[in-house]
């Protein structure tokens, strides 16, 4: 063992938890870190980079990731340029990533082509070459794999293609903007001749270079239903690096529910309140509970369908997940720019259907960091909080792989050594399981002082 029944960091870690559980909207493993190293005479202080030292700028300030960047206690500046850590919007990115030089040390929100994973058609494009590829090189078993999106064809540059197989497989289809978000522009249909109005509407022409790019995709029409009602998951992934690809899935998420029943019937299709799940959507339905919301815990809904189906089948269903997720990274790791100073945080939307199988709807680059409950505001503050632990400005982490940091638990490290872990080989996920993260960051902060 690390540490006998009396050492001294024990001690003090205790009297260190009891202090941790009095404050709120702290960084536990930084505070944990800070505390136990001042009992000890801050001996650790003169390695590590002092947190009035790190210069932040953010570009979101009325959501929960400056307040977690605020409790960090860094200075706050609106410096363009002098920073360490740049929480922004993509819109920075655009005007200005590629016309600076940044320093080694400081730590941006996005890669530069994220679009080529977070842009629904490029998303689509990414997964079909990768496929293609793995059956080029005798690879079929693996590329049999990627049946995790829906049907799929870019608008307007593939019509063509879309009409022939709309022709052969009727029923319903989706259509959504790729540059847009919230469920904005999203509309389901039934006969061509509705794509055909749409398409007068918008002035729409192939050979048209500004016309609004689309994609169709065939619609899933037996979604796992709770209580009547549809609902998709928000699952959140941070990339830390795509070459060698390194990346953490959090274990806590949520479902987001309509507030409408699910029907497929004909005057139902057009009802976005019974299709969409957005809450920009949900939060005008008449029957919307603002003190309750939309939204189940991840935990609660792998619960939930455990004692419908059993572990065994629910196990597998959240492995998938964490597969389709996996494979969604490795389709767009040779595509997108490697950059040492991005991280990415993604969220990604799963829609489950009545057999169990995960369908990977979009990946956002963007996703929300408002809180809408408590529960809600909750979950992104310790997400948003073990981010800035994995980013690792502070410099505390081990240069060994974690295979778990906070709530986070580690999906692939391309880099590891052969002693560090590279994935977790099990068909076991810790995705929807119990958020320990508490505890955790208190055991890894004791572990780093202890290790001196």
């Amino acid at each position: 063992m690390l540490y006998s029944p009396h050492s001294r960091v024990e001690i003090q870690s205790a009297r260190v938890a009891r202090q941790i559980r009095k404050k709120k909207n702290t960084s536990i493993f930084q505070k944990c870190y800070r505390l136990i190293n001042n009992q000890f005479g801050g001996e650790m202080a003169q390695t590590k980079m002092s947190k009035n030292s790190i210069k932040f700028r953010c570009f979101w300030k009325t959501t929960t990731i400056y307040e977690v960047l605020k409790a960090r206690q860094w200075v706050e500046t609106e410096s363009e340029l002098d920073w360490d850590f740049f929480w922004s919007d993509v819109g920075w990115m655009y005007e200005f990533f590629d016309h600076i030089h940044l320093a080694d040390h400081q730590r941006f929100n996005h890669f530069r082509n994220y679009y080529e994973l977070t842009r629904k058609d490029f998303l689509i494009k990414n997964l079909k070459r990768m496929k293609k590829t793995l059956e080029k090189e005798d690879k079929l078993e693996e590329a049999a794999n990627y049946n995790f999106f829906p049907q799929t064809y870019a608008l307007p540059a593939e019509y063509g293609l879309f009409v022939e197989e709309f022709k052969r497989i009727p029923g319903v289809w989706i259509m959504k903007p790729v540059g847009k978000a919230r469920g904005r522009g999203i509309f389901l249909f039934t006969r061509l001749s509705q794509i055909s109005e749409w398409k007068k509407d918008h002035r729409w022409k192939s050979e048209n270079p500004q016309v609004e790019n689309y994609i169709v995709q065939k619609y899933i029409e037996s979604p796992y239903l709770i209580g009547g009602k549809k609902f998709d998951l928000r699952i959140y992934v941070l990339v830390l690096s795509y070459a060698p690809l390194k990346a953490y899935l959090y274990r806590s998420g949520f479902a987001r529910f309509t507030n409408a029943h699910f029907s497929m019937k004909k005057e139902d299709i057009a009802n976005k309140l019974v299709h969409l799940t957005n809450f920009s959507i949900q939060k005008h339905a008449p029957t919307y509970n603002s003190k309750t919301g939309t939204k189940w815990s991840l935990h609660s809904l792998k619960m939930h369908m455990i004692t419908k189906h059993g572990e065994a089948k629910v196990n597998e269903l959240f492995h998938d997940i964490r597969s389709a997720i996996l494979r969604s990274l490795l389709s767009v790791q040779n595509v997108i720019i490697q950059d040492k100073h991005c991280f990415e945080l993604y969220g990604y939307d799963i829609l489950v259907d009545k057999a169990l199988k995960p369908w990977l709807l979009e990946v956002n680059a963007s996703p929300s960091l408002a809180a809408d409950t408590p529960q809600d505001r909750e979950l992104k503050y310790g997400m948003l909080d073990d981010v800035l632990t994995l980013v690792d400005m502070e410099r505390r982490l081990p240069t060994q792989t974690s295979l778990q940091v906070g709530g986070f638990d580690l999906l692939v490290d391309q880099g590891a050594t052969e002693s560090s872990p590279k994935t977790v080989p099990s068909l076991f996920s810790y995705l929807g399981c119990y958020n320990d993260r508490d505890k955790q960051l208190k055991q890894m902060a004791k572990a780093q002082l202890a290790s001196g």
